[in-house]
């Protein structure tokens, strides 16, 4: 059996959660172990609240047999117990293979499951909205050469983290949609509205700033209804990105994911453009 540990916000257990979908899809037992929000303050376990997935919980003494055996397991592979930094953002072809193993990381790149993306964005189907806020500003989406602009600051500010983008790259991403599109309206999603509408240097464009608590998943909802993108250094915009099924869509992410990073590795899909 194969089970695959959750943590963090909305946008990585999207990403792990698709990872096991794809050892679903392969017909190897797999589950989820969703112990780590038992005690986590600024994180909660999402995907069955706002998408209604079921899938197999890993219990504590399982765990404790799938830990374990993975512990004794894992030289054989040459793979750590937990995805390490130099691993992160790269895909690794031997976690597919795998058939016994308890896998801990974030696996932030869409080889893992592109062969079942079909799969993947039915899974991630979204409520439909009920509130007259987000239905206006859909069908304004709707109507108009969509361009989603997601800024974050907030954690990535904290504890000299420094991985918040500058002004420059939304910027540049600005007047990149601007020589692309005709008329491009920018809807921009940020924890930090006051510096967005300061910083970008945008003539059309739309500030979203309701979706906050339970309901901020509607932010990435309506991204993924826009046209077009510009991400930050984000898994919640990348999935808003990643779920929009225009084939023309044109997507813009940094070139450089976080500060330590050399570059974005594996984690920006190759038909989507880096700035």
């Amino acid at each position: 059996m194969i089970a695959v540990h959750l943590r963090g916000g909305l946008g990585n257990q999207m990403f792990q959660y698709a990872l096991y979908l794809a050892f679903k899809a392969a017909g190897k037992k797999a589950g989820i172990d969703i112990s780590h929000y038992k005690n986590s303050t600024n994180t909660s376990y999402e995907l069955q609240r706002i998408f209604g997935v079921q899938a197999p919980i890993v219990g504590p003494a399982k765990k404790i047999f799938l830990k374990a055996g993975w512990q004794a397991l894992r030289p054989f592979y040459k793979l750590p117990f937990a995805e390490t930094d130099d691993m992160f953002g790269r895909y690794n072809n031997k976690i597919l293979r795998l058939n016994f193993a308890y896998l801990k990381g974030y696996w932030q790149c869409e080889q893992y499951f592109l062969q079942i993306a079909g799969a993947v964005r039915q899974c991630y189907n979204f409520p439909e909205f009920q509130d007259e806020a987000n239905i206006n500003i859909l069908n304004s989406i709707s109507n108009c050469n969509a361009v989603s602009l997601h800024v974050r600051r907030g954690d990535y500010l904290k504890d000299g983290r420094n991985d918040a983008l500058d002004a420059a790259y939304y910027n540049r991403a600005v007047e990149y949609f601007e020589t692309k599109l005709h008329k491009p309206v920018f809807y921009i999603f940020s924890d930090d509205a006051a510096w967005a509408a300061t910083n970008i240097k945008a003539t059309h464009a739309h500030y979203i700033n309701w979706n906050t608590g339970a309901a901020s998943y509607q932010d990435m909802q309506l991204m993924s209804r826009c046209k077009h993108h510009i991400i930050a250094n984000s898994s919640f915009s990348w999935w808003g990105a990643w779920l929009n099924t225009n084939p023309e869509k044109i997507v813009v992410a940094p070139a450089q994911w976080l500060h330590w990073m050399d570059s974005t590795r594996d984690i920006i899909p190759a038909a989507w453009v880096t700035l």
